[in-house]
């Protein structure tokens, strides 16, 4: 992911669908949350915050995103 948002938080994650996204096991997922939730609302928050939420679900992270 960082091929598309410059930020090296998102080098152990990937994108698999609509809302989920895998990570690796080093991957610290309140920041990773922080820097998501930055990006998402610089890029497509149109002036409101954008809140993130990742839960654990075996393997890998499922992203929750709402206003």
């Amino acid at each position: 992911m960082r091929s598309f948002t410059g930020r090296s938080a998102f080098d152990e994650t990937l994108p698999v669908a609509d809302g989920l996204v895998e990570a690796g096991f080093g991957v610290d997922l309140e920041a990773l949350a922080a820097d998501l939730e930055d990006w998402l609302t610089r890029k497509f928050g149109e002036g409101k915050h954008v809140n993130v939420t990742l839960t654990e679900l075996g393997n890998s992270s499922q992203m929750v995103n709402s206003e």
